[in-house]
């Protein structure tokens, strides 16, 4: 039963392909939890400083490539530890667009508390620190990670 199930939707799935064109969008991004199953220093230490170094040099390396990033608390404690030479290169690459800030908080939405007030001050806190030291102000919500959304976080994105 399985297997006919699977040959019916590939083949029904074929036949649509045929007749209308899919857009696919791929999205490079990545999602640092701040503390999920680990403390936040174990994260940056064993994981995201890697990531963003890697993510920095990958980007400025070809300018076809680009990036979406999330939570700002990792960036910020990234940012002390980069080198000149680094942070230029951030600032270039979020001046021509090929890494973008989506959200902009502290953490991902709803990660720290999904209460108004907790909300409003951690998007709050991500956005002065990216618009003091990069001059950015996020444009897009973004919300792939956690389990479900707020209202609250919804009704905070529209403003």
């Amino acid at each position: 039963m399985r297997r006919a199930w699977l040959a019916a939707s590939l083949l029904s799935a074929l036949a649509v392909s045929a007749r209308a064109t899919t857009r696919v969008f791929v999205l490079p991004h990545s999602h640092q939890d701040t503390g999920w199953l680990r403390t936040v220093d174990e994260y940056y230490t064993e994981y995201v400083r890697g990531i963003l170094s890697n993510v920095v040099a990958s980007l400025s390396a070809d300018a076809r490539r680009t990036f979406l990033a999330v939570e700002v608390a990792f960036w910020m404690r990234w940012w002390a530890d980069a080198s000149p030479a680094q942070r230029e290169s951030v600032k270039r690459l979020v001046g021509t667009g090929q890494l973008e800030f989506v959200n902009g908080g502290w953490v991902m939405a709803d990660e720290g508390s999904t209460m108004y007030e907790g909300v409003v001050n951690q998007i709050t806190l991500g956005h002065r620190w990216l618009a003091d030291t990069l001059g950015v102000t996020p444009q897009y919500a973004w919300h792939i990670d956690p389990f479900g959304s707020s209202a609250t976080f919804v009704g905070a994105s529209r403003r």
